[in-house]
């Protein structure tokens, strides 16, 4: 096994053990002559050697590697497509270049391999590779585009990503509102908040999360009466989202001083409406209220002791939480 003959021979042995066995060889000596019959041994029918495979190629690691292991990501075994994915996101900023190359590829979903790639590697190139597919004609290309640009935390993302907001295709505005989540910049706030009121079902709620990501403490607070019109219409929201800007609104220093500051007459009903998210929603709400906790659950308890529905074992607990600090 010392030669290096000896150890493409066994690579092409009939006993998957001594094929491992060479793998795991190369991956010790990280030997780089072994490329090309690594990447070979990818397509290896047994799942053990395929993986000793992965980690020799990723132990080695560099350019060279990536640029033999790209080919992959346009295998029809959807098993191949991801272990070359899985090992160039391992390789990192070695395989930038490599897989940028291929974002021009005539199969779309090449494409969109390599911008997910991308995304989770997170390099400050990827802005120049990721600019000229922002239109591009399918719209899986333009949504994961416009998301892995908010996870890079490309510099000229806001603006195009607002832009991709009026994207005819759901798909694509999701994703952009999933990326402005991400760089949490609050030039934003406006552009999502008119999404919250002009769509509906994923999009709307995805734009809450987003707006409950990026707001401040008094941004909540100016945010929340829009909350409550929305339930008031009968729009059903995220109860996560709702929560998180309540919470912030009551964030210590906030201009927040009693129970009439805060739209309830909707909020509190819409937060009981589900006894097992209703009980966590006011857990996370008391853990952070302390003291003024029990003025809160007042307003909730007012308008849950008439559900039949929820029994009074349920309750106790929480109030006990409420009352305590």
């Amino acid at each position: 096994m010392g030669d290096n003959m000896s150890i493409k021979e066994m690579l092409h042995d009939a006993d998957p053990y001594v094929r491992r066995d060479a793998c795991e060889s190369v991956q010790e000596s990280r030997s780089d002559e072994y490329i090309a019959e690594l990447v070979r041994v990818l397509e290896d029918e047994d799942l053990g050697v395929r993986e000793a495979a992965l980690n020799a190629l990723t132990a080695i690691g560099g350019e060279p590697v990536a640029v033999a292991v790209v080919p992959t990501l346009g295998s029809e075994d959807v098993a191949i497509r991801n272990i070359g994915v899985e090992i160039l996101e391992q390789l990192g900023s070695v395989a930038v270049e490599p897989v940028g190359k291929i974002l021009n590829d005539s199969d779309d979903d090449v494409v969109k391999f390599g911008v997910d790639i991308l995304s989770k590697i997170k390099d400050p190139r990827v802005e120049g590779l990721l600019a000229p597919l922002v239109e591009h004609k399918n719209p899986n290309v333009r949504a994961a585009v416009v998301l892995c640009m908010g996870k890079v935390d490309v510099a000229t993302a806001v603006p195009t990503l607002l832009k991709a907001l009026g994207d005819s295709e759901e798909w694509v505005r999701f994703s952009a509102i999933e990326g402005l989540g991400h760089l949490e910049d609050k030039g934003a706030l406006d552009a999502l908040l008119a999404i919250i009121e002009s769509e509906s079902g994923l999009v709307q709620e995805a734009a809450l999360d987003a707006v409950a990501r990026i707001a401040s403490s008094e941004d909540s607070i100016k945010v929340l009466p829009k909350v409550e019109a929305l339930l008031t219409q009968g729009h059903v929201l995220s109860v996560g989202a709702v929560v998180e800007l309540i919470e912030k609104a009551l964030m210590p220093g906030s201009s927040i001083s009693n129970e009439h500051s805060l739209p309830c007459s909707q909020i509190w009903p819409f937060l009981s409406s589900t006894t097992e998210t209703w009980i966590s929603s006011r857990v996370r709400i008391s853990g952070l209220l302390g003291g003024v906790a029990s003025m809160f659950f007042s307003l909730m308890n007012r308008d849950v002791r008439t559900k039949k529905t929820m029994s009074r074992n349920a309750i106790s607990p929480i109030e006990a939480i409420g009352t305590s600090g």
